[in-house]
């Protein structure tokens, strides 16, 4: 694992030791402070019965702005590699393939992460400034960062996949950007073509607007932590439900439960 450290160190440091994280930082705040205000002033022209945090993940600027993300972050991990030489002395040193490969992911994915924490406390701004009730609740926002985190891992990686297939910068980011096109419009093949079709379980399966929708609106049905009389540790366990008339899961309020230590084992 020391080797692992040393590469993704030095693969962050590429990151955030010159003006191109930080340059990707300042835009990503910046889109993701006029996606809310624009989705804050359609609240305010016209009434809408979904949350803030649905509304936010589900703008067609979001959809751009996320998108972009991923062949900027990925398209030199290996192509500048190749490019100036570099990879090959890496393949025929003592580290091991996944070594390489994991440290470039990682890194990549650790600076996606980052890119959502201006997102995060403009969400904690609008509770902290307005005197009106937030327009979404806690695991509203929870389970949309979930499926970000999610989807971003999977785009993170196809990003990976297509810096390794060229030595071109700009061949990476135009073969990401085609793979992620790809992968987004096979979400609409059921708006196209309807819900009959036999393969439309599919296609809302590895939908990415799909996996939005069912995070924003709550994802995950309800959290059971339950602590064991006859232990300091505590249980978590994470149930995905249906509701009867919605195929989708969703996400209730968190529900603990939790028994005194006192208590009987036998009555447990």
């Amino acid at each position: 694992m020391r080797t692992f450290r040393i590469l993704f160190l030095k693969e962050l440091k590429s990151y955030f030791l010159s003006p191109f994280g930080w340059l990707i930082l300042a835009f990503s705040a910046l889109m993701q402070g006029i996606i809310l205000s624009l989705v804050l002033k359609g609240f305010k022209d016209s009434p809408r019965s979904e949350s803030l945090v649905h509304q936010f993940f589900q703008d067609t600027f979001f959809w751009f702005f996320f998108l972009f993300l991923f062949p900027v972050l990925t398209m030199r991990l290996f192509s500048e590699e190749k490019r100036s030489g570099t990879l090959e002395g890496l393949l025929t040193a003592p580290v091991k393939i996944w070594h390489i490969v994991l440290s470039k992911f990682s890194a990549a994915y650790l600076c996606f992460l980052i890119l959502w924490i201006p997102s995060i406390i403009h969400f904690k701004l609008f509770t902290i400034l307005t005197d009106v009730p937030a327009p979404f609740t806690n695991y509203e926002l929870i389970g949309a960062l979930i499926g970000v985190f999610l989807i971003g891992s999977l785009f993170t990686s196809i990003g990976c996949l297509a810096s390794s297939l060229t030595s071109s910068q700009i061949i990476a980011g135009l073969i990401c950007v085609a793979f992620l096109l790809i992968h987004f419009l096979l979400g609409f093949v059921t708006t196209f073509f309807g819900s009959q079709i036999p393969a439309a379980p599919l296609f809302d399966f590895i939908s990415p607007q799909s996996s939005f929708r069912v995070g924003s609106s709550t994802l995950v049905r309800s959290f059971i932590i339950s602590q064991r009389p006859d232990s300091s540790s505590s249980l978590l366990t994470i149930f995905s439900t249906t509701d009867a008339g919605n195929p989708e899961p969703c996400l209730t309020p968190l529900q603990i439960t939790k028994w005194p230590r006192h208590q009987n084992q036998s009555n447990v």
